[in-house]
């Protein structure tokens, strides 16, 4: 027996905080060019070197500037300063009143180049911090913020831009426009499982993308964000990409992002994380993803050491008045069936179509590798498997428990879930 789980628990499920439209307040953006095209603003220089001083490499192609980063080199560098390419001491410009370098490129894909700036007094040895950017088959304009270069002193500026190659194998990257602005950039500390809020990612998994400055809205998805089956892939201009592809996106606010892993994503390799908006996309975050990366949801904040679960009558699981007189909440007894929810618990028989509304409830191919306890008591798991993309589902029957909060302890295979979850139970 299974009935599948209401849209509104999955939007409480994933949705942190308010899903009313909170915009921030607007305010004027000023911006400086530094390139455009191939074209460089009045008052800058660019050079290029390597190790084996090879200065041929970089050169106008169409409406970009080409760095045809040569072989059998240690290490090369196209450098955009203000002013001529000079020895010290070097002129500089004052950038202390912007937030964000914005640069658009494109290269081999697979490939990553290091971008960073430097102050008039920073020596020429390498030392300067550098942002480490995956380049793609298409243009993308990264939002670099300035607190990622600490040690440049923005009062005196003199590479205003630098992108280093490493390593013998040759290399191509296009870039198009080099700016400075006032806006801030998205920023992505780090990538979390959107149920555990545990470190990583995993195939077919909700994540939450923590940072700051990544929306200027705070709203889940809504009815009119879905074309057809299609998941939306943004909301509010908001979106996310694991390497160039776009994910499914169900909520969006100034410091968390909510997405759908694929379930078709590569796995077992690391793959870049950004979230893109009006201003640009996030410096990468390079995570692994995991074949799978199991764990329960809990219920809201207030109630997070809850494990996410519903009564067949539709009741939430929970000590009497968990959540006040306004929602319904009733302890579970030794042989109630709960429903209990989760993502990225592996593979469905049949497969859903990753980026689309599922067709039905989709059992896991491998149901028997999923146990789970009651402290030390086995339970019986009916049934598992998808009800709602990335929303796994699981009919379990309490055993005979004693009263209290009763902890939930969950194998998939040989790999366990590192999670402190309860269900409450009460005879």
């Amino acid at each position: 027996m299974r009935r599948l789980n209401r849209p509104w628990l999955f939007l409480m499920l994933l949705c942190s905080g308010s899903v009313s439209s909170l915009r921030l307040n607007a305010q004027s953006v000023n911006e400086r060019d530094v390139l455009t095209g191939t074209r460089l603003a009045e008052g800058f220089g660019v050079g290029v070197t390597s190790s084996g001083n090879r200065t041929d490499w970089l050169i106008q192609d169409g409406d970009a500037m080409k760095m045809a980063y040569p072989s059998q080199q240690a290490w090369g560098a196209v450098f955009v300063t203000f002013g001529r390419p000079t020895t010290p001491p070097r002129p500089s410009v004052d950038l202390s009143a912007f937030a964000t370098l914005l640069i658009e490129v494109r290269g081999d894909p697979g490939t990553t180049i290091e971008i960073g700036i430097k102050d008039s007094i920073q020596p020429d040895d390498g030392t300067e911090q550098k942002a480490i950017m995956p380049v793609f088959a298409n243009y993308r304009t990264y939002a670099i913020p300035l607190t990622k270069f600490k040690r440049a002193d923005l009062k005196r500026v003199y590479v205003a831009a630098e992108f280093v190659f490493s390593g013998p194998q040759a290399q191509t990257v296009w870039v198009r426009r080099i700016k400075y602005t006032t806006a801030a950039a998205p920023n992505v500390d780090g990538v979390v499982n959107g149920a555990s809020f545990r470190a990583g990612a995993g195939a077919g998994m909700w994540v939450s993308l923590m940072g700051q400055a990544l929306s200027g809205v705070t709203r889940g998805w809504a009815d009119a964000d879905f074309q057809g089956k299609k998941l939306p892939k943004a909301l509010a201009g908001v979106g996310v990409n694991v390497n160039e592809r776009a994910m499914a996106v169900a909520y969006v606010s100034p410091t968390q992002v909510n997405a759908l892993v694929l379930h078709d994503v590569p796995s077992g390799q690391s793959s870049y994380f950004s979230v893109s908006n009006s201003v640009g996309t996030s410096v990468p975050v390079r995570v692994v993803v995991q074949p799978s990366f199991p764990a329960f949801f809990t219920l809201a904040p207030e109630a997070g050491r809850y494990v996410a679960a519903v009564h067949l009558d539709g009741a939430l699981v929970g000590k009497a008045g968990l959540f006040g007189p306004a929602v319904t909440t009733r302890a579970a007894k030794p042989g109630d069936v709960v429903q209990i929810y989760g993502t990225s618990f592996g593979t469905t028989s049949p497969l859903s179509v990753a980026d689309e509304i599922l067709p039905g409830a989709l059992p896991l191919a491998s149901l028997s590798q999923v146990s789970i306890r009651f402290g030390s008591t086995p339970a019986s798991v009916d049934w598992g498997g998808l009800v709602l993309p990335g929303l796994y589902q699981f009919n379990v029957r309490v055993p005979n428990v004693a009263d209290g909060d009763q902890r939930l302890s969950v194998d998939l295979g040989s790999a366990g879930i590192q999670q402190e979850v309860f269900l409450a139970v009460q005879r």
